[in-house]
């Protein structure tokens, strides 16, 4: 008997390469992982991993994030299109430069 649904990780995509996340200290270069759909809008058909990209206002003091992963959309409801789920872009950043970056 066989089955059309994906079985283990057939439905996942390629991994990106593993860039040592675990070792990023306060006072390393800023990083950032995005999902998906932030990739999707905002760099469509470019490799996102190493482009800078920066929250705010360019002017503002924030700093640049470097992009060094690519996470997969979590979908959540949408409270202002009832019964209906949405993937909106994020930026995910290391707790380890959430002091720095104020």
């Amino acid at each position: 008997m066989s089955s059309s649904y994906p079985r283990g990780d057939e439905h996942r995509a390629a991994p990106r390469p593993r860039l040592g996340l675990e070792r990023i200290a306060p006072n390393a270069r800023a990083v950032a992982i995005v999902n998906q759909a932030f990739v999707d809008e905002y760099l469509p058909g470019e490799e996102p991993l190493g482009r800078e990209v920066k929250l705010g206002l360019e002017t503002s003091e924030e700093p640049w994030l470097t992009i060094v992963g690519v996470a997969a959309n979590v979908e959540r409801f949408d409270f202002f299109n009832e019964m209906s789920l949405a993937r909106p872009p994020v930026v995910y950043r290391p707790m380890a430069q959430q002091a720095r970056a104020r």
